[in-house]
């Protein structure tokens, strides 16, 4: 299974309602350009033949019982980023999935773990800063500052 992704340069986490989606994008002609919106942005990247990397479910079990979920209130998007206990435990996960060496595993290198919901902001890209190496932010914030 090493390295089976062999052109993939960027792993999006999109939070949308109770779920996270972990997917992937490829090199391709339409995205060569390191700071251009084909690139970066989600709603450009192939979902009709969305690439699943990691079983999101067997990652992020229950999680919604580690924020003090309760069954009359369902927590926004943005109430979750802003949730102190939902952040910690979404960045622990991520950094402990790049630590224990499986993006680089699968990628053949380190990538870029980009969080968002279905916008991109200041707030959320911080999240994103805290995931990775600098050097693997350069491009998207880039791109992020221009768009």
């Amino acid at each position: 299974m090493s390295n089976d992704v062999k052109n993939g340069y960027a792993l999006s986490l999109l939070i949308s309602g109770k779920n996270l989606e972990l997917d992937y994008n490829e090199e391709s002609e339409k995205n060569k350009d390191l700071i251009s919106e084909e690139r970066w942005n989600y709603a450009f990247w192939d979902q009709v033949n969305s690439k699943k990397i990691f079983n999101e479910k067997e990652i992020f079990i229950d999680w919604l019982d580690y924020i003090d979920y309760k069954k009359d209130k369902f927590y926004s998007i943005k109430e979750l980023i802003y949730h102190p206990v939902f952040k910690k435990i979404l960045i622990n996960v991520l950094n402990d999935i790049r630590n224990e060496g499986i993006i680089k595993d699968k990628f053949g290198k380190e990538v870029l773990i980009i969080i968002h919901d279905l916008e991109y902001y200041d707030d959320i890209n911080a999240l994103t800063k805290k995931v990775n190496e600098k050097e693997l932010l350069t491009n998207f914030f880039i791109w992020y500052k221009n768009f």
